[in-house]
């Protein structure tokens, strides 16, 4: 789901590994909304509850401590880790009578496997958790899944599905009367038309769901949608539209202390910078510095002393500049998985130019170098996930393609075995021994009424009955008849 929430260390409760059921209960429920706000702190927690879970050897507190820890460890840094965790959780719970929790734990697993990149295995377990959803009748669960399968959708450039699933998010949110729901699904609605080009119909989404935030006084869903609607708004080049929206977000989340301040404030420096006003994105860039100072805030004030240094290196301004760039550098190979490396190619040629400019010319080429091949990287980079996403989407489609094939035949066969047992029965109607009448042969029924044969015959099978007289009764009942057509003959 889209993340519409503020981290505040402040409301991080205390947990003491404990023996006693209800306390873990009480535990687990807080931390599925800690896991949001600050999975490292969540993890640890996670890990105590699991510890108390497992003296109190109860499976269903086991499984649904590993589902949290494994939720954790997946927004901490996406590794395989939490979907192993996830799997344990499933498989504790699977054999439960518990049917909520295990498609909880499935949406969990969908979530890990969209982290690092699997998108195919997640739609498998979202689609699990969705049918077990609708077998319980829990509307708000059919939701959730739907949401993520469009969101795993979104990932293989699926977008027609995407946008039908997020559709169904906001159909079922409607009928619960859920507002967060309805928002979330809203916004990935818009980023769906983003992703296609269709700017116009992504800002009705975009305004509609900035409506709902304000009827609800939710300031900030409402800070996010002035965001998202900024951010477009400079992707069509209406940079004063863009900066309106974007300094209104920025202010509210300043209002309401958000963990997010800092993100605005960066694309409206770059905004600025785009609209050919470097000293207005300079005084924004140091006022990022000075918040992010007061805050403790180690990675955004590195990131933003170091866009100011590639500003003030574009404004011909040398001095400190240098060393907020290699820091920068520093951080970003220490960063576990792929890094940044749009950032990084940024920060190359910045420094390239400031020792250009400075006249080492030996720095300037090695940077440049550097630049170079960070900047092919970054587009084979790019490549690669463009093909990634148009192998997925084929494969899907194709796994897809042939899961309806084999539905079609299963239903093809289910008519044909339907039209084998009515024949079936209809044969064993007319199998065994038949009483009938010597004389008149009508046949004796089960109850004891005797019924004509005609009857009898044509209610237990397909056959119909057309009456004639064959020529020995014909003898016999009508002899002048007879006899005179045996002369015409």
């Amino acid at each position: 789901m889209t993340d519409h929430g503020d981290s505040r260390d402040d409301l991080i409760p205390s947990f003491n590994v404990t023996v006693d059921r209800a306390e873990v209960e009480k535990n687990l429920k807080e931390l599925m909304t800690l896991c949001s706000s600050n999975p490292a702190e969540a993890k640890k927690l996670a890990s105590d509850s699991l510890a108390s879970a497992r003296k109190l050897k109860d499976p269903a507190l086991i499984g649904t401590s590993l589902c949290l820890l494994s939720r954790a460890v997946s927004l901490l840094r996406g590794s395989s880790e939490s979907v192993d965790l996830a799997a344990r959780a499933i498989e504790i719970l699977r054999p439960l009578d518990d049917k909520k929790s295990l498609a909880t734990a499935l949406n969990n697993l969908g979530n890990c496997y969209r982290r690092i990149g699997k998108p195919l295995e997640a739609i498998q377990s979202y689609e699990e958790a969705l049918e077990i959803q609708r077998s319980i009748g829990n509307r708000r669960g059919i939701a959730v899944v739907h949401n993520n399968l469009g969101l795993a959708f979104r990932d293989i450039a699926s977008y027609e599905r995407a946008y039908n699933s997020f559709r169904q998010t906001v159909d079922v949110a409607d009928e619960i009367d859920n507002q967060l729901l309805r928002t979330t699904a809203l916004s990935n609605i818009a980023d769906v038309l983003i992703d296609q080009g269709e700017y116009q119909s992504a800002e009705k989404y975009l305004n509609a769901n900035l409506n709902v935030n304000r009827e609800l006084n939710r300031r900030v869903g409402e800070a996010f949608c002035l965001w998202e609607l900024g951010r477009l708004k400079q992707k069509q080049q209406y940079f004063e539209e863009a900066e309106s929206l974007l300094r209104e977000s920025i202010a509210l989340r300043r209002e309401l202390g958000s963990y997010q301040t800092g993100q605005c404030m960066f694309d409206l420096a770059e905004l600025l910078k785009e609209d050919c006003r470097p000293q207005e994105a300079e005084k924004v860039l140091l006022e990022a510095v000075e918040l992010f100072k007061e805050v403790d805030n180690s990675p955004d004030l590195c990131l933003a002393r170091a866009g100011l240094s590639i500003l003030s290196i574009h404004m011909n301004k040398l001095e400190g500049t240098e060393k907020p760039l290699t820091d920068l550098l520093e951080l970003l190979s220490k960063m576990e998985g792929d890094p940044d490396r749009d950032l990084r190619t940024q920060v190359l040629k910045a420094l390239s130019e400031y020792n250009e400019i400075k006249g080492n010319l030996p720095e300037a080429l090695e940077y440049s170098k550097s630049y170079a091949e960070e900047k092919e990287k970054l587009f084979n980079q790019i490549q690669r996930q463009n093909i990634t996403k148009l192998k997925l989407r084929a494969d899907f489609e194709k796994s897809e393609g042939a899961r309806e094939l084999l539905e079609q035949k299963t239903l093809e066969l289910q008519e044909t075995n339907i039209r084998l047992q009515k024949a079936m029965e209809r044969i064993k109607s007319l199998h065994g021994m038949l009483p009938i009448c010597a004389r008149c042969k009508k046949i004796r029924k089960d109850n004891g009424y005797w019924e004509q044969i005609e009857h009898y015959i044509s209610t237990h099978s397909d056959a119909t009955f057309s009456h004639s007289l064959c020529p020995e009764c014909m003898r016999e009942l009508y002899p002048d008849f007879c006899d005179e057509t045996e002369e015409e003959i």
